[in-house]
């Protein structure tokens, strides 16, 4: 479920962040706009204010040739300016002004008195008809934009409340779903505990008419180590992995203090694992074998101690699983590859099940090592 939960707290930030991509985006093109328009504004405003100034008879021929230079400075830029460019190329009206300017302008450099000052005053009145009418455009362009980016934002908003009631309905289902399955494969796993339960019963109401009790006890251990494991994941959250160390410890606590009658260590030595029925099970079942083997032919009453150890190591590409236990030696002309037992025949099948090897050490005691990959 913490995919779900990270989907809703991830969902209203997601929404924050595509409106504010939509709004930095409006807030970049109405800036460009408007300083397009500005810009385009004041230029046509300084060329004129440049020509009125050389026109001014009061000043000095050196102020008059400094707004002369000016004016052709200016109108040199607007020329040139990308806005009065592109119009000239389509508008030969606007296209007839500037290069009335562009003639005049040397005109009043060299000769005012000559210049064509009507030709000019309607160039300009030409120029400034234009930005105005481009202003006009523009603020247009605007309020056009202002609305199409308000009534966007508002459906935007509108879906994103949409699809978030939906999403988090959706989520509600799957939640609802997802705790009807747990409940029923937990449902599952109690009436399989039970139903070993009833079979381990059966066996004991029966076990009077069988000779071998070794064969009863064995057999009933393997149905315990079954339905621990179902009774682990019954009563567990989790109901796809069960807690590792937690099972083998009364798994084994279970078989050996029920069967020995002389005071065992049980020493489990591994780090926090997590295993499927299809990986517990089979384990279980083998250190059922080797741990109700060790009571019946591996402890030594003499001793004053001992015990019974399993240990699960991670070796990056596999895991190792030792049992170790004290006392007496496993038999050295015994082959566990070859012996006809059926507790090693029993593990050797449940190996192979997982893929694994299985090796026994008999110095300096006993040690069963089964080496398994990670799936």
């Amino acid at each position: 479920m913490s995919g779900i939960e990270n989907i809703k707290k991830v969902f209203p930030l997601m929404t924050l962040l595509a409106a504010l991509v939509i709004l930095v985006g409006f807030l970049h093109f109405t800036h460009n706009l408007t300083e397009a328009v500005l810009s385009n504004q004041w230029r046509v405003y300084q060329l004129n204010t440049a020509y009125y100034h050389s026109r001014v008879p009061s000043e000095s021929n050196s102020e008059r040739n400094q707004h002369n230079s000016d004016f052709a400075h200016l109108l040199n830029e607007t020329a040139q300016s990308p806005f009065f460019d592109k119009l000239r190329s389509v508008d030969t009206q606007l296209d007839s002004a500037l290069n009335t300017l562009e003639t005049e302008v040397d005109t009043i450099s060299k000769s005012p008195e000559q210049a064509d000052h009507d030709s000019i005053q309607a160039s300009l009145a030409t120029l400034q008809k234009y930005i105005e009418t481009h202003i006009d455009r523009q603020l247009f362009t605007i309020r056009m934009s202002n609305n199409a980016t308000g009534f966007a934002l508002l459906m935007l908003i509108s879906l994103i409340v949409y699809l978030y009631y939906r999403n988090n309905l959706s989520l509600k289902q799957l939640e609802k779903a997802l705790e009807d399955k747990d409940f029923l494969i937990k449902e599952i796993h109690h009436r399989v505990k039970n139903n070993l339960a009833m079979i381990s019963s059966f066996i004991n109401l029966q076990s009077d008419k069988i000779e071998n009790e070794a064969v009863v006890q064995d057999l009933k251990n393997q149905i315990r180590a079954v339905s621990t494991v179902h009774e682990k994941l019954y009563r567990d959250d989790n109901v796809s992995e069960i807690h590792f160390p937690r099972y083998i410890r009364e798994l084994v606590e279970e078989i050996i203090y029920s069967l020995s009658h002389i005071p065992i260590s049980i020493e489990i030595d591994m780090d926090d694992v997590y295993f499927d029925p299809d990986r517990a099970v089979p384990l279980g079942l083998i250190l059922s074998e080797l741990a109700t083997n060790a009571v019946k032919h591996g402890f030594d009453p003499h001793l004053d101690k001992n015990y019974f150890r399993v240990t699960l190591s991670d070796n990056r590409s596999h895991y190792q699983m030792e049992i170790t236990n004290s006392g007496h030696p496993f038999p050295k002309d015994l082959n566990i590859m070859t012996v006809s037992s059926l507790g090693l025949i029993l593990i050797q099948n449940l190996v192979q099940q997982l893929r694994g090897r299985f090796t026994l050490d008999r110095t300096p005691n006993t040690r069963f090592t089964i080496t398994f990959p990670y799936t």
